[in-house]
């Protein structure tokens, strides 16, 4: 099986403003392309859950549903430390990540894979 079996293995992607996924099209993914993954080991870690239609949403539903696939059964943190629209068409991106990363390190319990949305449609 290609599937993970270590329970403390921890990936994550991280995105701000609109940034998030749908649990129902994680659910469709898993039927229709990759019945492998785990949909119950994927979670947010953070308030903001995006919002669905933005920008940054779909890139955050592409991330998600290629980390369960390359990293099949292993717990995924959806992570989104900032709403703010600025991130996506002004200024706001580099506080953002800057925010991000400083308490990233200072976590308990750090990710072995992260992968950074940098994406956004504008």
């Amino acid at each position: 099986s290609l599937a993970a079996t270590n329970p403390a293995t921890l990936q994550m992607v991280w995105g701000p403003g609109t940034f998030g996924y749908s649990p129902l099209g994680l659910q469709a993914f898993r039927a229709t392309q990759c019945p492998g993954i785990n949909p119950s080991k994927v979670r947010f870690d953070t308030d903001h859950h995006g919002r669905f239609g933005g920008d940054n949403f779909m890139e955050g539903n592409l991330d998600t549903h290629m980390i369960s696939a390359f990293g099949m059964n292993v717990s995924t943190l959806v992570s989104n430390t900032n709403a703010s629209l600025s991130t996506e068409e002004g200024d706001g991106f580099g506080v953002a990540l800057l925010d991000f990363v400083t308490g990233l390190a200072n976590r308990a319990v750090v990710p072995h894979v992260l992968s950074l949305s940098l994406g956004s449609l504008s």
